[in-house]
């Protein structure tokens, strides 16, 4: 093993039994999934002294994620593998998919019975054995849960089926660059921001020429009226901005720009646009996850992904892609790891 891989650890001399039962006697199987509908390919690390093993199965599972397109970091990925050690190495198992940006862990050790605590920095249940070759301070899966959290993705900690533990790690995949030529804003048909609910920042239809009946409605030019940014309608102080809808076109400080073209507009719809909720009172009109994310804020001043799966269920991955849509319609933002209400989101419930 390269010093450099494993820096803080120094060697040890006195034997124990714990020695001897973390280790390797599994070797450990890496599943990479080019389609989700196609048998996985195999790779296996075969057992061998606890350091190789380790630098063998992080180098294997970084160099395999990364020729699927991941954007997982080594550093990540090694943490989570060194984790393994607390399994006793027990039929190890990694599964890449996603175009690797979800890998998941699996093993059949002791499990891990306090799933919040191993979030928190400073918990750990390493003995001196496993500090021969882990740091043991208990950085590892809080570190991993940070960096995952600041780029958008989750951390799961789930039982497995015959005991052991499942270790998800998640990037939501990168929006799709525009097509080329199209207007500013234009969302590809089928990608993931086409397929989330109406929004109550895009175009509302109405009749062209009306007086629009709430605040922040612009006229826009063969499209009816269209809504601005709510945080705009609550006085934050922004300039008039029309959100564009995948069937409709976008203006700013209320001058209106030409609809799509029939050919160019998703699904064939020209400059016509499929009906979405009107404002409550002037707040937004919320799905039923995102009503689910008010309800929790209530009560707490901050929420994540892991709070609204323990509380709800739903995967972290999904509760995230919520979060973040919140974000972009002014309902919530960032307060560290966590969102919290803006403003103008704590007046509409007030």
């Amino acid at each position: 093993m390269s010093e450099a891989f494993y820096p803080f650890v120094q060697e040890g001399t006195a034997a124990s039994e714990d020695d001897a039962a973390i280790q390797p006697h599994y070797p450990a199987r890496i599943a990479v999934y080019d389609d989700p509908l196609s048998t996985p390919r195999v790779e296996e690390i075969a057992p061998t002294d606890v350091r190789s093993y380790l630098e063998q199965i992080t180098e294997a599972t970084n160099r395999l994620a990364h020729e699927q397109g991941s954007r997982i970091p080594f550093m990540v990925i090694r943490e989570v593998v060194e984790n393994l050690i607390h399994a006793y190495f027990m039929q190890p198992t990694i599964s890449i998919l996603n175009h690797g940006n979800t890998i998941t862990f699996s093993d059949q050790g002791p499990g891990i019975p306090h799933k919040d605590l191993a979030r928190q920095y400073g918990t750990t249940s390493a003995s001196d054995a496993m500090r021969k070759y882990i740091r043991g301070v208990g950085s590892g899966l809080p570190y991993v849960e940070a960096w995952m959290a600041e780029h958008d993705g989750t951390l799961e900690i789930r039982d497995n089926i015959a005991g052991g533990t499942l270790v998800t790690i998640s990037l939501i995949p990168e929006e799709p660059e525009p097509v080329s030529g199209a207007p500013m804003g234009y969302v590809q048909p089928g990608s993931w921001q086409q397929m989330q609910a109406p929004s109550w920042q895009q175009a509302q239809p109405s009749l062209q020429g009306q007086q629009a009946g709430a605040a922040g409605m612009v006229p826009a030019q063969g499209m009816g009226y269209a809504q601005t940014g709510w945080a705009a309608a609550q006085g934050q102080g922004q300039q008039p901005y029309q959100q564009l809808s995948p069937f409709g076109t976008q203006t700013y400080d209320g001058q209106p720009t030409t609809p799509y073209p029939p050919a160019q507009t998703p699904y064939g719809y020209g400059a016509q646009m499929l009906p979405t909720p009107a404002p409550a009172a002037g707040g937004p009109v919320l799905d039923s996850f995102e009503a689910q994310v008010i309800e929790y804020l209530k009560t707490h001043a901050t929420v994540g992904p892991s709070d609204l799966c323990s509380v709800y269920g739903r995967s972290t991955a999904s509760w995230s892609r919520t979060l973040k849509a919140m974000d972009a319609r002014g309902i919530l933002y960032k307060q560290g790891q966590k969102r919290a209400l803006t403003d103008a989101a704590r007046a509409w419930l007030s």
